[in-house]
């Protein structure tokens, strides 16, 4: 599959209201484990990483996690495929790694990631 990176700044929500991207500063990373009864189009136990906003609620991308596999190995992905300059992006404690941040600054964003106590050397 191709990806596409483009800047997409303005939606129309249903009432109306257009709303411009570039105002909304955040971009939250998280994954869920789809089941069956939830997720019908994949097999049972894959976790979907996606990047949503709670401000307009709506997702801007999803990976799907590969089989063996974790959101460590998605989340370049699905970030490769964002639109980050200007953004804030915040992911949990499984996305604290040097790359992760490392590819948010390259694609001018900024971080904010959950460290825990045994990535004490992540700074």
């Amino acid at each position: 599959m191709t990806r596409v990176s483009f800047p997409l700044f303005f939606v129309f929500q249903p009432n109306g209201t257009l709303y411009d991207f570039r105002e909304m500063l955040v971009i939250a990373i998280c994954a869920c484990l789809c089941d069956m009864d939830t997720c019908e189009d994949f097999a049972f136990g894959h976790t979907i990483v996606s990047a949503f906003s709670t401000e307009l609620g709506i997702a801007f991308g999803q990976e799907r996690v590969a089989q063996k596999s974790n959101e460590i190995t998605a989340i370049p992905e699905l970030l490769e495929a964002l639109y980050l300059q200007g953004f804030l992006v915040s992911i949990g404690a499984m996305g604290c790694q040097k790359e992760i941040a490392s590819k948010i600054i390259t694609q001018g964003g900024d971080y904010l990631l959950m460290v825990k106590g045994n990535q004490r050397g992540f700074c």
